[in-house]
């Protein structure tokens, strides 16, 4: 009784650590509380969706969280399970992409037995891409020092879209939401803040953060967002790019009045931030370069000549053989036969010309800071499989997905499970349709290319992971060096390059307009020119594989891959 006590009293003393939590509901022996998330419409990203689980028993418990669709959609369930120990307590995440859907329901599962609904009914609400056809809206996060309304006055923008200037405009407002939680409580885990067009903290809150909230919302950035620390004080605003984003420093709306100049430049950062969520989430099309990854198939003439051939035999045919022999009893068994026939026939002609073996696709862009150990890739993904896998699609939790191809509002038995990893289950690639993905990544990595000095040449240890097809190196003096072919862990010799136009500085927004446009194109005009993206210390590398972004394909597959790696080497891998 004692030890049972103790342990109530520690996870009262956790919740009152952790972030405030909405009543919390008795499931025989385990509380759960849905933590507050900001309830506003969002379209892109990810939705973030915590719980706090309270065991209250004096043995551990497995813990499973299924949020499951009401009304149908393009998901039909979220699930996570947790091991939480005698008197403990655990915060449970659950993320929920930008697809359809009409609201969930969680059921409550202990041990692998059903206990509960929760009786919330507006988990995961108001986050899906079915607003793609309404006018644009920014939304910005807000830590809680600051007023919405006072930001809202202060940045009354109507941006009209490039695009539509000869027709009728189409205005973008922004809506600034003020966090639920003190900056200290906001979530570890990047894709939480995915959803929103830019985040506004102070100073001081990034300081007294975590470390995991301060690396989040970095990763955020360098994925592409927009990043705004507020220093008390400051009059001027600095803005630097961070990977595909920018982080913009200073400027105290709350002591300085910010000029129109400054307004602008984050109004129109955060307009880019949400230009390319809507493409991310709202394309329907595969790109061309994705496809075709299908081989063979059964051409539309052949199906016909088939079906109209079996039509003939399963009908007249058969009818004709049956009244000669007097036995029109035998319809009965010659047409079911003769279909299980047409099938079987069918089947064996598919399976002769396409095999069983899936195959997948990858283009990835990958920039890689060599001396902070961090990379953030961009990915366009696709899948053709003869027979629909069992095991579906499994990615990192640092991995945001936006599915390109339209689905049917029926979600089946698709579902995300989020207890080992981001496994997308269920019917997610289907038997014989393409199926493609966009993908952003942003984690700690450990990949570089080492560069020594060997007489008047430089020579690469390849430790990319990958074998390369080709590499750029542009040395301290600005000369660009290249070498050919080198296989993963392989040593090469680089062939200087014959000079060029001498580098100039290099355009801090190159890489967010890459990741804004059509990156697959940039890439090709950087191999023809790769001075355009390099400066000293910086390599460009061509890999015949993606060992940045996973296909998330397991098991035996015919795989095309081939990714692009702009690197900045760290001060010890240069000579």
């Amino acid at each position: 009784m004692k030890t049972q006590t103790l342990g109530i009293l520690i996870a009262a003393a956790a919740l009152a650590r952790g972030p405030a939590a909405a009543r919390a509901e008795r499931f025989e022996d385990v509380d759960i509380a849905p933590l507050p998330t900001e309830t506003i419409k969002t379209t892109s990203g990810y939705l973030e969706q915590r719980f706090r689980v309270t065991n209250q028993g004096a043995r551990a418990r497995v813990v499973t969280l299924e949020l499951r669709s009401r009304h149908g959609g393009e998901i039909g369930a979220l699930r996570r399970s947790v091991t939480v120990g005698p008197g403990s307590a655990a915060t449970v995440s659950l993320f929920k992409p930008a697809l359809n859907n009409y609201g969930f329901e969680a059921d409550i599962l202990r041990d692998g037995r059903r206990i509960g609904t929760l009786t919330d009914k507006s988990l995961l609400r108001g986050h899906s891409r079915a607003a793609r056809y309404a006018d644009p809206q920014i939304v910005v996060l807000i830590s809680r020092r600051f007023n919405p309304a006072a930001f809202e006055k202060m940045f009354e923008m109507r941006l009209r879209r490039p695009s539509e200037e000869a027709e009728k405009p189409t205005h973008l407002s922004a809506t600034f939401v003020r966090a639920e939680q003190d900056v200290s409580s906001w979530s570890g885990h990047w894709l939480a803040y995915s959803r929103f067009d830019g985040v506004v903290v102070s100073e001081a809150d990034l300081a007294g953060a975590p470390e995991d909230v301060r690396d989040a919302l970095r990763r955020y950035t360098e994925a592409g967002g927009s990043l705004w620390i507020v220093a008390e004080g400051a009059a001027r605003l600095y803005g630097e790019p961070l990977g595909f984003g920018r982080r913009w420093r200073g400027l105290d709306p709350q002591t300085v009045s910010p000029t129109a100049e400054d307004t602008a430049a984050l109004a129109e950062d955060w307009r880019r931030v949400n230009q390319d969520g809507r493409d991310r989430s709202m394309t329907a099309e595969i790109p061309a370069a994705l496809l075709p990854i299908e081989k063979g198939g059964l051409p539309v003439g052949m199906i016909l000549l088939l079906m109209s051939g079996f039509a003939v035999i399963i009908g007249p045919v058969n009818w004709i053989v049956a009244h000669r022999r007097r036995r029109p009893i035998m319809l009965l068994w010659t047409t079911p036969l003769l279909s299980l026939a047409m099938t079987g026939a069918l089947f064996a002609y598919g399976l002769a010309s396409e095999g069983v073996t899936p195959r997948s696709r990858a283009r990835a862009l990958t920039l890689l800071d060599q001396a902070e150990r961090r990379a953030v890739s961009l990915a366009l993904l696709s899948w053709y499989a003869p027979l629909a896998p069992r095991s579906g699609l499994h990615f990192s939790f640092d991995t945001e997905l936006s599915p390109l191809n339209a689905y049917r509002e029926s979600a089946g038995g698709r579902g995300i499970d989020w207890t080992r990893d981001q496994h997308w289950t269920g019917g997610w690639l289907p038997a014989r349709m393409p199926i493609a993905m966009r993908a952003r990544k942003a984690e700690p990595r450990r990949e570089r290319i080492a560069v020594t000095a060997d007489g008047g040449r430089l020579r690469i240890v390849n430790g990319l992971g990958a074998d390369l097809a080709a590499l750029w190196l542009m040395d301290r003096e600005g000369r660009l060096h290249r070498v050919g072919a080198a296989p993963a862990g392989g040593e090469a010799t680089l062939e200087p390059q014959p000079a060029g136009a001498a580098p100039g500085a290099l355009p801090d927004d190159l890489f967010s307009a890459a990741a804004s446009g059509d990156w697959l194109e940039a890439c090709a005009a950087w191999e023809k020119t790769p001075a355009a993206v390099l400066r000293p210390g910086m390599y460009l590398a061509v890999l015949n594989d993606s060992p940045f972004v996973e296909t998330g394909l397991a098991g035996r597959q015919i795989a095309d891959r081939r990714a692009w790696v702009v690197g900045r080497l760290a001060p010890e891998d240069m000579p």
